[in-house]
């Protein structure tokens, strides 16, 4: 499990890397934090704004963008989840079940990112149906609130890991 909590972070690292290059093209007035800008712009109304500032480069950046997500939306839930496992076998029992209920709430996170991803390819098309931008939002807002509650359960659990011992299950 070591060497795949390893593989999973090295990965999650490049990816995030690439992600970041990419998200270069994104970014501009009406669009400030790039894709992430676009994740919430059914909230703003401003998505049409967006696609046509980004002109047909931005806009196949923000596609392609989009589909090294779903690359990334299995590797970064998948390492969260192997971390945080990792880190609740050092833990007092009451507190590793609450770890490991987060590790697998962290799954979830990657689902509300596929979902987000389909709304968002949606908007990009043109496709105004169903008010894809919206919902591209809310499971961003899904998506995000995990991811924190996740790292932030990481860290703090780790650092309790280093100050008590482990008790006997």
């Amino acid at each position: 499990m070591r060497g795949l909590r390893w593989l999973l972070f090295v990965a999650t690292l490049c990816i995030s890397f690439s992600l970041g290059q990419i998200d270069k093209d994104l970014r501009g007035p009406d669009s400030p934090r790039g894709i992430v800008s676009f994740e919430f712009c059914g909230y703003t109304a401003t998505c049409d704004k967006m696609i046509k500032a980004w002109g047909s480069v931005g806009r196949e950046s923000a596609m392609l963008s989009l589909g090294l997500d779903y690359l990334f939306l299995v590797i970064y839930p998948l390492c969260m989840c192997f971390c945080l496992l990792w880190v609740a076998d050092r833990l007092p029992t009451s507190l590793s079940r609450y770890v490991r209920g987060i590790a697998y709430l962290a799954l979830v996170s990657g689902v509300a990112d596929a979902i987000e991803n389909y709304g968002l390819i949606q908007v990009l098309r043109g496709n105004q149906a169903m008010n894809f931008a919206w919902w591209a939002g809310t499971f961003a807002v899904i998506k995000f609130s995990i991811v924190v509650l996740a790292l932030l359960t990481f860290v703090f659990a780790f650092l309790i890991s280093k100050m008590k011992p482990v008790e006997e299950h």
